[in-house]
């Protein structure tokens, strides 16, 4: 097991070394922005995926070698790093799956569920006032909240070209660790043949 320090480094260096984590900006090109934009997705999808099964495998984790707590959950220390896990029971049972049972029992729906009168605006009605002339058109838009959405389609080729080099950069790196591993068993065996060396007489 690498020490934390090396594991650390290990994922911290190619990633900060990387043109999509330190390039400023203002210096890329539109078709750069693009590319890098993509890269960083791509990166954001597997980091997503890698997350979500580390946060299962600790799960796994704390209900073996985590201690109780106060609640009832389990918590341990490593690294630094607390780690609890607290089970969260919603108040409300799951609205389609409890339909179901209220059917399966013969229970009306009129019996768990309250009506709720909302107060929301119409935009038929706001628009009718426009026209009347009751409200300002340009007073009423002066108030709606503008945002931009931004939709970068996915790009095969680079998609591609990153899975490849991902899959390159491995495969690589498995390479070093295999030919390291095979230089230490070879050393260690040449070490065991190795005969001693006799003493000269009267050394």
């Amino acid at each position: 097991m690498k020490s934390l320090v090396k594991l650390v480094e290990s994922e911290v260096k190619p990633m900060s070394s990387g043109e999509v984590m330190h390039l400023p900006i203002e210096s890329l090109s539109t078709g750069e922005k693009l590319t890098t934009y993509s890269l960083a997705r791509w990166m954001k999808d597997r980091l997503e995926k890698r997350m979500e099964l580390l946060r299962l495998s600790l799960l796994d984790d704390a209900s073996k070698i985590g201690i109780e707590t106060d609640t009832g959950g389990r918590k341990f220390e490593m690294n630094g790093s607390t780690v609890r896990v607290d089970k969260k029971i919603s108040k409300l049972p799951e609205e389609e799956k409890f339909k179901t049972l209220l059917a399966v029992n013969g229970i009306e729906e009129s019996a768990v569920y309250d009506k709720v009168t909302t107060t929301v605006l119409n935009p038929s009605k706001i628009q009718a006032l426009i026209e009347t002339g009751k409200l300002d058109g340009p007073a009423v838009d002066a108030l709606k909240k503008v945002s931009f959405a931004l939709t970068v389609g996915a790009s095969g080729e680079i998609e591609s070209l990153t899975e490849a080099a991902f899959a390159s950069f491995n495969a690589e790196k498995q390479a070093v660790v295999e030919g390291a591993a095979f230089g230490a068993a070879v050393l260690a065996a040449d070490a065991k043949t190795q005969k001693p060396k006799k003493k000269k007489a009267g050394a």
